[in-house]
């Protein structure tokens, strides 16, 4: 939590908490105005006060200089003040319970975003170029020999090394539509529409985890088709495999 200067003469218990004052508006202001807040400028027309998020507290800390400013030279040390602070879940979550421990991680999630922003730098969308590819390249490995049919027989990193050898240092141009991928959000399923894209962008590569991954979110009827049907070779050929296990056995006993 971040505090300013504020040349009124309130109180703390008078003062309060303002979250109208915007952060890159002090970024904005010129060496002259922050060393020299003189009559007229920038710093002395803004009226600065402590701000806080509800629900948050602070945590002492007695490093915290709280000498006061003295007239004479600029201390730019004192035009500014952070503190550490904390903000409790409101609510107690049910551990055994899979919605409410979803909603304490969205919490959180939520929190961690919007203080200290992404976990991760956002990968790009995908275009329909980028899926098309992966249709083709996964329709192919499903009908080789090796594979079988089969989900889990898929080689994901072959995949991968023939995906991103393809799109290597090409760029998916301003226009380009994304791909529409469906996904779910507390517990809720939702769609995210096609688009375009609004700028050139050099090709990002994918890791197999993330082509997988994505391969499962496509709403594109092949793709749904194609998951379905190795799905279901992967079942059929436990069922066969649990059925000649149970003959074996059957034929040890007698």
């Amino acid at each position: 939590m971040g505090v300013s200067w504020n040349d009124d003469d309130t109180s703390d218990e008078e003062e309060g908490f303002d979250d109208s004052f915007k952060d890159d508006e002090f970024a904005s202001l010129s060496p002259e105005d922050v060393s020299s807040p003189t009559k007229g400028s920038k710093l002395a027309k803004k009226k600065f006060t402590a701000k806080r998020k509800y629900g948050e507290r602070c945590i002492p800390d007695p490093s915290i200089n709280r000498d006061c400013a003295v007239v004479g030279p600029p201390d730019l040390s004192k035009l500014s003040v952070t503190f550490q602070t904390e903000r409790p879940e409101p609510n107690n979550p049910d551990w055994n319970d899979k919605k409410s421990v979803d909603k304490l991680n969205s919490w959180r999630y939520q929190l961690f975003k919007r203080t200290i922003g992404q976990k991760r730098e956002s990968r790009p969308p995908w275009t329909i170029s980028e899926q098309n590819k992966v249709i083709e390249l996964v329709h192919a490995h499903l009908n080789a020999s090796s594979t079988g049919g089969r989900y889990s027989k898929v080689k994901w990193n072959e995949i991968e090394r023939n995906f991103n050898q393809y799109f290597q240092n090409q760029f998916h141009r301003k226009g380009e539509m994304t791909a529409e991928t469906a996904y779910n959000t507390r517990g809720e399923d939702r769609v995210a529409k096609s688009r375009k894209l609004m700028a050139d962008r050099l090709h990002v590569s994918r890791s197999a985890g993330a082509i997988e991954n994505q391969f499962n979110h496509f709403t594109h009827p092949t793709a749904r088709q194609l998951i379905a049907d190795a799905r279901k070779a992967d079942q059929d050929y436990d069922e066969t495999r649990g059925s000649f296990d149970d003959d074996i056995i059957k034929s040890e006993r007698e």
